[in-house]
């Protein structure tokens, strides 16, 4: 007989430390268990970290505290990975005013009934989207508490998110053919 223990697999989590208070510049600490796979340079909310349940909508921070990774999305599919995925395509939106129906949720708005005057492109002519994960933020979609919080790639000029956090190309495709649903990937976002 086949003994199973729950909670023996091997989890992942990824940690995001600021350089200091206020900073726009952070470390990504890339764990399997206990092990450190590797560390990348990020960016992240241009006000900082939010303290924990402080996060507000469109205050530039990025929130405290620790999310699942549900998902990744692009504008095509790696090979090889191990996560749901979200083709971007151009009605593709995540849905940041805070009085639609549809708060920090992903739609198609081509099948959607449009409650919202603003909403963030998921496909973007910038490249910022064409890898990223989507981590579970304010999954309840609290009025104003936030919305559409990723991790992508970051902009040329290497400066702050509006709330993400961002990294260099290679590092967040690095990331996303690691992630595995198996390991419940999660993320934890430190003030």
């Amino acid at each position: 007989m086949a003994l199973l223990l729950s909670g023996c697999a091997q989890k992942q989590r990824l940690v995001v430390i600021p350089e200091n208070s206020g900073s726009t510049k952070a470390k990504v600490y890339f764990f399997e268990g206990e092990k450190l796979i590797n560390s990348y340079d990020a960016t992240i909310g241009r006000n900082g970290v939010a303290a924990k349940n402080q996060k507000k909508e469109g205050d530039g921070k990025t929130p405290s505290g620790i999310y699942k990774i549900t998902a990744l999305f692009g504008k095509s599919e790696p090979s090889g990975i191990n996560m749901p995925f979200i083709k971007t395509h151009s009605l593709l939106r995540c849905v940041d005013d805070p009085n639609s129906s549809h708060y920090n949720l992903i739609i198609d708005s081509s099948k959607t009934i449009i409650d919202y005057d603003s909403s963030e492109e998921m496909l973007r002519e910038d490249g910022l989207y064409d890898i990223g994960a989507v981590i579970d933020y304010n999954p309840e979609g609290k009025k104003d508490a936030g919305s559409c919080i990723f991790m992508h790639i970051a902009n040329k000029e290497w400066g702050p998110t509006a709330g993400c956090i961002a990294l260099k190309k290679e590092d967040m495709e690095q990331i996303a053919s690691m992630l595995s649903k198996n390991k419940t990937p999660i993320i934890e976002i430190k003030e």
